[in-house]
């Protein structure tokens, strides 16, 4: 029996990283980014303890650092914002 090597897709395993823009100038964010993909990485998840600055008060959310960070990042991301 033989095997065709069109017919072996080996999955290709993702990189990522745990990022935390939040604690870096915003004026890192863009190299930051690069670096990043220069490094191949393929997925990032951010605003893990982020949560304090998306809802500073109760029902007032700024989203706007967040939204900057995923402009700037890739293209996956796992946002998980449950740490206040």
């Amino acid at each position: 029996m033989s095997v065709s090597t069109q017919s072996l897709n080996p999955p290709t395993m993702k990189l990522g990283v745990c990022y935390y823009p939040e604690h870096w100038l915003e004026n890192l964010r863009a190299k930051d980014a690069h670096l990043m993909a220069e490094a191949c990485l393929s997925q990032v998840r951010i605003g893990q303890f982020a949560w304090s600055r998306i809802e500073p008060e109760p029902s007032q959310f700024n989203w706007a650092s967040l939204d900057q960070s995923i402009e700037l990042t890739l293209s996956d991301f796992y946002i998980t914002t449950y740490a206040r």
